[in-house]
């Protein structure tokens, strides 16, 4: 949680691929009402990875994020 109070996105990008030991529920519900758009992705990145494709769908579309839409779709098979 330290590199979303810095606002550090890329660092918790990176430590979201690499490491499992963590609820990414709780921080996926922390950061998609977040004031700036990569935390809202970081959200909808950790739906996608839970296989959320709903929720993430939906974040990157109120975000006009028309490539995460389309990837995440691509995943699900739907």
């Amino acid at each position: 949680m330290i590199y979303l109070e810095l606002e550090d996105f890329e660092a918790l990008r990176n430590s979201i691929e690499n490491y499992e030991n963590f609820e990414s529920y709780a921080l996926a519900k922390a950061t998609e009402t977040h004031e700036l758009i990569e935390g809202r992705r970081i959200a909808a990145y950790l739906y996608r990875k839970g296989g959320k494709y709903d929720l993430s769908i939906k974040l990157s579309k109120n975000d006009e994020m028309y490539r995460d839409c389309i990837e995440t779709a691509c995943e699900s098979g739907k």
